[in-house]
């Protein structure tokens, strides 16, 4: 038996190489579920993160499909869904997407997999081989599903989250190469935030890895992948403290802080001397903080919970005393927020001192608490053109969700073009003031869109993107 995992991502309207610009660990994990429950003489898995066709299909005879689809590529998963359908292959699909609306699983689609999807694809699997189909009296037995039964949508119990996460094995990176790899050392957000989606599906309680299994996976990475720099993605690495002190005992004692670099997110309001000085202690060169704004007012509003304009300031004046490089994301366009509020933000960029920044338009997602806002205002429905829910307002400028009520369209673009000058200029003075890391840093850059362009040329062929490390 034969599975293909799809990452769906968008490879179809300009040189978008950020749709690719890391490793989907999400369909690495179920992978690696798989592997530990089928043997490969049961089960054959490959994963692809760049379009299928019919020659794909064809190529690779899947005997089953699971896709994987954010909200914004939504539209691509239901093509891939019609075009298996028409060879008769079976299709799970899993995500954000399915999980936050799982009433818009099509016909096409023959399960949707709500939230963490390893316990659950397993089972599944396990359907089909023993049945040569997915029988719907079989599938009612499976917790944490979403299926079509004739005109009737059924949806199960729901499947409790994975409480243990060691339990999980590591992600099967043998499966797909990727020039940026990463890692999670959490699951679950205890925070509000009006534009994440994270809380909804990972759930409000926050579950993590052992220092130990952490260790063991970055030490994995760097002895079996020959990785130079990790990427640490959840936010709440350095949280509870005690465990994110024993993470850099454990890597300072493997002796990983010498061998490579890190990156990591981290909240600003988390921020002290001794976080910083552990982060340094760990060889991380730059952090990602999630800032939002420079106008308190527009920032309770996108963070709820106690976050400060000073605590972000001060976070990034310790961060930088300690030579590590901060970069930040920025929203605007929040429903009130006023010509001179976003210039907060855009004073604040400038004279915080923050190295980097990402500026993006606030934009309802389903799953999030705008996206009921939005809902109520008639912005967005659930059966809609997905691909307009993009975050890079530049990229569906004239067709952008715009959910300010106080500034027209015209002004909110210039506004935003404002402020990817800016970032091009602190990009730029970047790699000034730091030259030898502006060379590593274009040559991953370079590599990625070097990933990107051979998944867009996989689509021009028509035929498959090749799914193992070269």
């Amino acid at each position: 038996m034969k599975i293909l995992l799809v990452n769906c991502i968008n490879l179809e309207e300009g040189a978008r190489y950020m749709e690719d610009s890391a490793e989907h660990l999400g369909i690495l994990y179920i992978a690696s579920s798989l592997r530990r429950h089928f043997t490969e003489k049961e089960l054959e898995i490959r994963v692809t993160y760049g379009p299928i066709f019919g020659s794909t299909l064809n190529d690779i005879k899947p005997d089953i499909v699971g896709l994987s689809s954010v909200s914004q590529n939504y539209h691509i998963a239901q093509r891939y869904a019609k075009l298996c359908k028409e060879k008769n292959i079976p299709v799970i699909i899993g995500g954000v997407h399915i999980s936050t609306l799982p009433h818009t699983l099509t016909h096409d689609m023959d399960v949707g997999v709500i939230n963490e999807g390893e316990e659950t694809v397993v089972e599944l699997v396990r359907i089909f081989k023993d049945e040569g189909r997915l029988p719907k009296d079989k599938l009612s037995g499976v917790k944490g599903i979403v299926f079509n039964d004739g005109e009737k949508l059924v949806n199960t119990p729901f499947r409790e989250r994975i409480e243990n996460l060691d339990t999980l094995p590591s992600p099967d990176r043998e499966l797909y190469y990727h020039p940026r790899r990463g890692i999670f050392t959490s699951r679950g957000c205890p925070y509000d935030c009006t534009f994440c989606f994270s809380k909804p599906f990972w759930g409000k309680k926050a579950r993590f890895f052992s220092p130990e299994y952490v260790v063991k996976e970055m030490t994995d990475m760097v002895e079996r992948f020959g990785v130079s720099q990790i990427s640490i993605y959840d936010d709440l690495f350095i949280a509870p403290r005690a465990r994110f002190k024993k993470m850099v005992e454990l890597i300072r004692a493997a002796g990983l802080h010498k061998k490579i670099t890190f990156n990591c997110n981290v909240r600003p309001n988390e921020i002290t001397d001794e976080v910083a000085e552990l982060l340094k202690s760990m060889n991380i060169t730059h952090v990602f903080l999630g800032i939002e704004s420079g106008n308190q007012r527009v920032l309770k509003y996108l963070k709820k919970q106690a976050c400060s304009v000073e605590q972000n300031r001060n976070a990034i004046g310790i961060l930088k005393k300690h030579g590590i490089i901060t970069y930040g994301g920025f929203i605007i366009g929040s429903p009130d927020e006023t010509r001179e509020e976003i210039m907060d933000t855009y004073r604040f960029i400038k004279n915080s001192g923050i190295d980097g920044f990402s500026p993006l338009m606030l934009t309802p997602l389903p799953g999030t608490p705008v996206w009921e806002i939005a809902k109520k205002r008639g912005l967005v429905s659930d059966f809609m053109d997905w691909n307009i829910l993009r975050e890079e307002f530049n990229e569906v400028e004239n067709r952008h969700i715009v959910m300010s009520e106080v500034l027209p369209r015209e002004e909110l673009a210039k506004l935003y073009r404002k402020f990817k000058r800016l970032q091009k200029r602190k990009y730029f003075y970047l790699a000034l003031k730091h030259p030898l890391m502006g060379t590593r840093e274009a040559w991953r850059l370079a590599n990625r869109q070097l990933h990107y362009m051979r998944l867009l040329f996989s689509k021009y062929k028509g035929g498959n993107s090749g799914e193992k490390s070269p």
